[in-house]
């Protein structure tokens, strides 16, 4: 059987910089979820989107946690960034339907979904578990998309 795995761009990303992040944003999604304040999910999204378009390299928060974790000490963990550019894209798309149901006043739906960002954030910083690598596996085993 054939092993399906994340997509990759064979760029170089730092996997304990992008966990640091991934703490930084699941603080913000539970903020937001706390108070319904929309500066911390558009901190967020700005990040991200800042990493998903441009440079990652210059994203602030990348950026701030890099020469955090250097002060720290902690070795980079180099990793390809295609599975990590697959699921900013799966990011920033729940986090728009987050913000115009925010400013529709749908309190519910803005909530599950910042529920789904805490979880899936969570996962990624705690267990190393990469929620965009899992649904490109479906997608690819359900043939909506071909294996890169």
């Amino acid at each position: 059987m054939k092993t399906i795995a994340c997509p990759l761009n064979f760029k170089s990303i730092d996997e304990n910089v992008m966990r640091a992040n991934t703490l930084i944003y699941f603080l913000l999604a539970s903020a937001f979820f706390l108070s319904h304040n929309i500066l911390f999910i558009l901190a967020i999204y700005i990040d991200i989107a800042w990493m998903f378009f441009y440079n990652f390299n210059n994203a602030p928060l990348y950026r701030f946690n890099k020469k955090l974790l250097n002060v720290l000490g902690v070795a980079a963990s180099r990793t390809d960034s295609g599975p990590k550019k697959f699921a900013w894209g799966m990011a920033l798309t729940m986090m728009s339907i987050l913000i115009i149901a925010h400013f529709n006043h749908c309190v519910m739906i803005s909530s599950v979904i910042s529920m789904k960002i805490m979880l899936f954030t969570l996962a990624e910083t705690m267990i190393n578990f990469c929620m965009g690598c899992f649904i490109y596996k479906l997608l690819v085993q359900s043939t909506l998309i071909r294996a890169v």
